[in-house]
């Protein structure tokens, strides 16, 4: 343990003290005496490599009456503060407790006392000493009387007030030219020799890590640059601490460890690196003639390769791949390289963006972006197909054995480097009415990726010529590209004046065979039948036509009868059971009040449109307008046909 001693004498002020007041007085504002106390430039309590342990105030005073007298010590900020203004360090004002500073003196004259406060070195008192000490401040002393009428006398000798200050010394004390730095800069330390003819190490570590160790022996300077892999110590955090420590040794005796810190920063460049592209995924039921160097429209997955790498010691954490709108997320669990799966699909076509998006595990993020090329692509189209009976030349008869086929379809255009990679092709199929297996025929590869075709069926070449007039069959054909294949369906009758019945079901054929006992029709016609001229059911519910429309949506039929009072006005009259998809006829009659005729819809008469009357649907309402010269109540008559929506 050494000690040193302060005394005024080596304060700024002329005379050593400043003075405010002779005496503290019975002044309600109790104005303490202020004494001003400097570092001496040959001593080392201000360092960091001093432990002060304890601190000891003396002073001299006097009393001339009866009245025990008490004091406060405490250290002011300035030689300027008010009278309630004391230093403190942090929240706490660095000020001694009220203490009894002489006793009463019954006699005449005066009566002295040397007093002596002591404080340990983890008080505050001790603590702004070294702080102030350690910035090279002054310390300024105010003794304060604490209780009013009992004013105390102060001997203003200097000899008569010090401050004794014990410590001991820790070692030689380390600075650094930053606090705080990227990965990659260089920071040099400075030691501060405390202890005369000593030497010093120095040890650089992060937590428990020691990067490097150094004996100084007796220099005062090293420098260290903290590389790029140092971030290896810190990888989920932005920052982390280096500690430089200085141990202290003379003679074989090592006096302590003295520690400084630096704060390790990631540079603005500290974000993942990640170098990455779009590539085609195929399923394994796509053919490898059919694996093109580009992307087909809900053919073609899409995967994220590339290289993902976390620096400054991070890892890679989490990849997120986004290609329209869905996001594909991947833990990367630190792999430098990688891919991650897409949509197994692509549904647009065009060009589709995306991005990528890597985090490492400080949660630092970099984003890139791209798109790719899609081709629009749909399964094969047919437009139309039929089959009819004919002649060995094509001619189309009755009773022909041969079966002509018109086919009209197209594929999708996959042109890829300028050249088409698509192809048409096509075969048809067929089947006797009452069975099962089907005869493929010869496959036809068009020249184009659409067209139409006509001819004979043939079968290794040859037309087929056996065809029963006798029998019904069914044809199918199938069209395909490098991709899929899509089916349309016709069937070519037996001899028009045949009418077939199966006696043990009831079932009938009209032009071909009777239905199988195990279908569920009753009637075939194997040719279009018209029922204009025969039966017709007319009711307010739908009934179903046996009508076909060119989509090959049933044709419904409803009808109203309803009254109205619509007059120069358009408004709903009746709602049909469905709505309509597709109107096929629209009838509609209305009864004029004035002479009971009847009127087709729509009607109107050349002189004026107020004799107009008009009538359409939407969805399933029906509406009619009027002109103004229909008033009253009318009757009127809709006949609807139509497909419905589903």
């Amino acid at each position: 343990m050494a000690t040193i001693t302060l005394t005024p004498t080596a304060c700024t002020s002329a005379e050593g003290w400043v003075v405010l007041y002779n005496y503290l007085t019975t002044n309600s504002s109790y104005y303490p005496r202020q004494f001003i106390f400097t570092y001496p430039a040959n001593a080392v309590l201000g360092g960091a490599g001093v432990n002060i342990t304890k601190v000891t105030i003396h002073g001299y005073v006097r009393n001339s009456n009866s009245a025990i007298k008490r004091l406060r010590l405490g250290f002011r900020p300035s030689d300027t503060s008010g009278a309630a203004e004391w230093a403190s360090i942090g929240n706490e004002s660095v000020l001694d407790q009220t203490f009894t500073a002489i006793e009463g003196h019954s006699g005449s004259g005066f009566s002295y006392a040397e007093i002596a406060r002591e404080f340990g070195g983890n008080s505050i008192i001790a603590k702004w000493i070294g702080q102030q000490f350690s910035a090279g401040q002054p310390i300024y002393l105010g003794v304060i009387q604490p209780d009013s009428g009992r004013s105390i006398g102060v001997d203003v000798t200097l000899s008569r007030w010090t401050i004794e200050v014990e410590y001991e010394l820790l070692g030689n004390i380390p600075t650094v030219d930053k606090t705080t730095m990227n990965l990659g800069e260089t920071v040099t330390v400075t030691i501060n020799r405390i202890i005369a003819d000593s030497t010093t190490s120095l040890t650089y570590k992060i937590g428990d890590t020691v990067l490097k160790t150094i004996d100084l022996e007796t220099g005062t300077t090293d420098s260290y640059k903290a590389l790029a892999t140092v971030g290896g110590n810190f990888p989920n955090a932005l920052a982390g601490t280096l500690v430089i420590e200085a141990t202290t040794s003379k003679d074989g005796t090592t006096y302590g460890v003295i520690t400084t810190t630096v704060v390790l920063t990631i540079p603005e460049n500290g974000a993942p690196l990640l170098n990455c592209g779009v590539g085609q995924v195929w399923g394994s039921d796509v053919p490898s003639s059919a694996k093109l160097s580009a992307f087909v429209q809900s053919r073609t997955g899409a995967m994220l390769n590339g290289q993902f790498i976390a620096q400054y010691g991070a890892s890679t954490a989490k990849l997120v791949f986004k290609i329209e709108g869905v996001e594909y997320e991947k833990d990367m669990a630190g792999l430098p390289q990688t891919s991650i799966s897409g949509p197994s699909a692509i549904t647009g076509s065009g060009t589709i963006p995306w991005s990528a998006t890597l985090t490492d595990s400080r949660g630092l993020s970099t984003t890139r972006t791209g798109s790719i090329t899609v081709l629009p692509y749909s399964a094969p189209k047919i437009q139309s197909f039929s089959v009819s009976r004919a002649d060995e030349n094509g001619k189309t008869i009755i009773d022909g054995t041969y079966a002509y086929i018109s086919l009209q379809a197209s594929v999708s255009s996959l042109v890829v480097s300028n050249v088409e990679k698509n192809a048409l092709s096509f075969h048809v199929e067929y089947k006797k009415a009452d069975e099962t297996d089907w005869t493929v025929c010869d496959t036809v590869t068009g020249s184009s990726i659409s067209g139409a075709f006509s001819g004979l069926l043939m079968k290794n070449g040859a037309a087929i010529s056996d065809f029963d007039d006798l029998s019904g069959y069914s044809f199918r054909a199938v069209v395909s590209d490098i991709y899929g294949s899509s089916v349309a369906q016709d069937e070519m009758p037996t001899k028009e004046q045949i009418w077939d019945i199966d006696e043990s079901t009831g079932n009938m054929g009209f032009g071909g065979d009777a239905p199988l006992s195990t279908e569920d029709a009753g009637y075939r016609f194997y040719r279009f039948v018209d029922f204009s001229a025969g039966y017709k059911k007319y009711s307010e519910d739908e009934v179903d036509t046996g009508n076909v429309w060119i989509d090959g949506k049933p044709i419904y039929r409803a009808c109203v009868s309803t009254k109205t009072s619509l007059s120069n006005a358009i408004g709903t009259v009746a709602t049909l059971p469905s709505a309509v998809q597709t109107p096929i006829s629209l009838n509609a009659f209305v009864k004029f009040p004035g002479d009971g005729g009847w009127r087709s819809v729509p009607t109107s008469y050349h002189g004026s449109l107020n004799w107009s009357v008009l009538v359409y649907i939407a969805g399933n309402e029906v509406n009619m307008g009027f002109g103004s010269a229909w008033a009253g109540e009318k009757q009127a008559v809709v006949i609807a046909e139509y497909t419905k929506e589903e």
